[in-house]
């Protein structure tokens, strides 16, 4: 039996799908030019080139360089916001023809032969690696010499997974934290010397890493104990290991089941030492560690009740333990999906003086300035224009710099803003419509970089000054190989709920050959998931979006619409599911769909589909039974069937099972497989910890007993996040169950 750590947010933020059942549908009914598009828009990010830079910022705070061009003309260029210049950094035939002696060889391509490098001696000189050999050149010569190879960065950031990160090295990165065998090792960097820090961890009690664990000397770590003995275990099947199946097992607390406790503990690198920090007696309370003070005295965290209505931000003595509150947050629903990742909320000052905090304590999320003992100095922005985040605090010049969406007519629009810390003079500093993130800061805050786009337009990144004044456009993507395909630029829509009162926005998709004249069977590509908002609102990098920018090739109108109950719109509009989960979704798209059709002569209704991951496979299961005559195909992935699940996702919008009997008996879709009337596919992999194979397996005796056929494919080993392999099969699953059942 092995422990695995638990960490439960079931969004599917995968764009997943299917394979054909059975050897004689398998034959594809779509035309070959259709199907060659098609093919090239599963890989939709790659038809679209530029539009994107990564600043790798230099001594003077400002300038900063970035790499383009790879890997067959690849090059470094340099820019000057002050001088308003771009230049090569590197005089490119100049140099390799000074590497072609030093290597034996005429480097490849015609560019540079590196994407990377370090700047040495004052940016006098750079190091960099060619085919496992590392290089110095002295850019006033160019002389290139062999040179000592760099060391290599801490292991610890890129050693985090799924369930956390296994590694994480000290600030300098003279030692490594290691989770072995449910303890914490410490592992020297200097002689890869390793020992344990703790040793009592046991396999339903671990000890537990966090990213913020390291005190900023080095010489203590922020760690925490988790007592999951109380909780509920899954036992998770491996069939695949040669021969001899292994049975693991991961915790997975149930909604209305006891919680796992978590102690935390500070504890001295040189003598082991620990002091408990006090979190209060409370089991019912979940902990978030924040980090340390700048002075490494104090160590900050949240400390949320089980239902998320009552959340503080505390501080402890790092010596003592001994906590205090400086804050405290309530709802008489739920904290926002923010709750899911605190750390949005804190934004602290380098110095610990003071620090930003966000909250929805009026209905909208703003941000409000306080003291390092809690105590509130003034709010910094109002209004019905919710917060995304801090871009940045330019703590000199006295500006906060955040995201925050305001347009009434885009509401799902995000634009950069910044207040003084008087709250007093504030402004928007970007102009064009559309979602500007992301937002970079140079380290000076003198400048920033803005990447901007919306649905139907490519993204491009625009240099300004910390004032928003346009400096000069940088990088603009070229969609030269999306329009030789054909291809149409999706289009945006409002309609009304079901309410018949309330706006909703979307996005609907048309294949390359649309035909105002022909009808096309429609497809609802959804996440109704109520923490999220899922609609695209930028060109590309959404999985819906790049997922229906391939999916309506095969002859789909492909929507996809934000209902109530989701973000981005403030608390209200989430709190329209609040206890009642799966009773107006479904509704609202519906709604959606009879509006768009009611224009759009061309939206086949009588053919519709629906598909969705996690969440969208729970709501693909509610909608294809609870709405049978307007859903006719559904594609359920990896779906939670009931509500009676993972406690996380589930409790602070429904509250506890036994105080909501009603609502979690009318949010169950088991309770309704007798209802099914049209064809459904259901895929899960068996090793999925996040909405488990169980699931399925209820999902699939309901219809079983109720007489109801359905499709089903397992992912053997799969988890929730699929392999590469998995995930394309699964692609083309649902794509050609929808192709095979709507008939395009």
């Amino acid at each position: 039996m092995r422990f695995t750590r638990y960490i439960i947010f079931a969004i599917g933020l995968f764009a997943i799908a299917g394979v054909c059942l059975q050897a004689a549908n398998c034959q594809s009914t779509v035309p070959s030019d259709r199907e060659a598009v098609y093919r090239k828009m599963l890989d939709f990010k790659s038809l679209v080139k530029g539009g994107s830079i990564e600043p790798h910022w230099m001594a003077d705070g400002r300038s900063f360089w970035y790499m383009e061009g790879a890997p067959a003309k690849t090059t470094i260029q340099k820019v000057d916001p002050a001088a308003n210049s771009v230049t090569p950094l590197f005089d490119t035939a100049r140099l390799r023809s000074a590497l072609s002696p030093v290597l034996g060889y005429e480097p490849p391509y015609q560019g540079l032969p590196f994407e990377t490098f370090d700047f040495l001696d004052g940016e006098k000189a750079a190091r960099f690696t060619i085919e496992g050999r590392t290089f110095r050149l002295d850019f006033d010569t160019y002389k290139v010499a062999p040179a000592e190879s760099p060391k290599p960065p801490p292991a610890a950031q890129a050693s985090e997974d799924f369930y956390g990160p296994k590694e994480i090295a000290s600030p300098r990165g003279e030692w490594t934290a290691v989770l072995q065998d449910y303890n914490i090792w410490l592992r020297s960097s200097v002689d890869n010397r390793s020992f344990p820090l703790t040793t009592d961890g046991a396999e339903r009690f671990p000890w537990d890493l966090s990213p913020v664990m390291w005190s900023p000397n080095a010489m203590r770590l922020l760690v925490a104990k988790v007592d999951w003995r109380n909780s509920h275990f899954i036992p998770v099947v491996h069939w695949l290991k040669n021969n001899h199946e292994e049975i693991t097992y991961s915790p997975y607390p149930l909604a209305g089941e006891p919680l796992e406790r978590t102690e935390l503990y500070v504890v001295d690198v040189i003598s082991g030492n620990r002091t408990r920090v006090d979190i209060g007696e409370n089991p019912e309370q979940l902990i978030y560690p924040l980090g340390w003070r700048p002075d490494g005295s104090e160590v900050l965290l949240m400390r949320l009740d089980r239902l998320m209505k009552h959340l503080d931000l505390m501080t402890a003595d790092a010596k003592t333990g001994r906590s205090r509150v400086l804050l405290s947050e309530y709802q008489k629903t739920f904290i926002e999906a923010l709750a899911f990742n605190p750390k949005n909320l804190f934004y602290p000052f380098t110095d610990g003086s003071r620090f930003v905090w966000r909250s929805e304590r009026d209905g909208w999320s703003n941000l409000y300035l306080y003291d390092a003992n809690g105590n509130l100095i003034r709010r910094l922005t109002t209004g019905e224009a919710p917060v995304e985040g801090v871009a940045a605090l330019d703590e000199k010049g006295g500006w906060v710099y955040y995201l925050a969406s305001s347009d009434k007519n885009h509401p799902y629009d995000v634009q950069v803003y910044r207040v003084d810390l008087e709250g007093k003079r504030s402004s928007r500093l970007t102009e064009e419509i559309g979602v500007h993130s992301p937002v970079v800061f140079a380290p000076g805050k003198e400048y920033f970089l803005d990447t901007n786009s919306t649905v139907d337009r490519p993204p491009s990144v625009v240099l300004r000054k910390s004032d928003g004044t346009k400096v000069r456009d940088l990088s603009t993507a070229d969609v030269s190989a999306l329009q030789a395909l054909g291809w149409r630029a999706p289009e945006e829509f409002r309609v009304k709920a079901a309410d018949g009162k309330t706006d909703l926005y979307g996005v609907l998709y048309k294949p390359y050959d649309f035909d105002p004249a022909k009808h096309y069977p429609v497809i609802d590509l959804q996440y109704m998931g109520n923490f999220v908002h899922s609609t695209p609102r930028t060109f590309l990098g959404t999985w819906l979006g790049d997922d229906a920018q391939s999916l309506t090739q095969l002859g789909f109108i492909v929507y996809v619409v934000d209902g109530r109950g989701t973000t981005g719109r403030g608390k209200a509009f989430q709190d329209f599911t609040y206890n009642n989960i799966g009773k107006i979704e479904v509704p609202d798209h519906v709604a959606t769909l009879k509006q768009l059709a009611a224009e759009r002569p061309y939206m086949d209704t009588s053919r519709v589909g629906i598909t969705g991951y996690s969440w969208g496979g729970y709501y693909t299961l509610r909608a294809i039974l609870t709405a049978p005559e307007v859903f006719q195909v559904g594609v359920s992935g990896a779906p939670i069937v009931d509500l009676m699940a993972a406690r996380p996702p589930v409790e602070p919008y429904m509250g506890l099972p036994q105080d909501n009997v009603e609502g979690y008996e009318q949010a169950s879709n088991v309770r309704l497989a007798d209802q099914l009337k049209g064809k459904l596919l259901i895929t899960i992999g068996t090793s999925d910890v996040n909405v488990t194979f169980e699931h399925t397996m209820r999902m699939s005796n309901a219809f079983i007993k109720a007489g109801k056929r359905f499709d089903l494919i397992v992912l053997p080993e799969e988890t929730h996040g699929l392999t590469p392999s998995a995930n394309a099969y699964y692609i083309e699953a649902r794509n050609q169950y929808f192709v095979q059942y709507l008939k395009p």
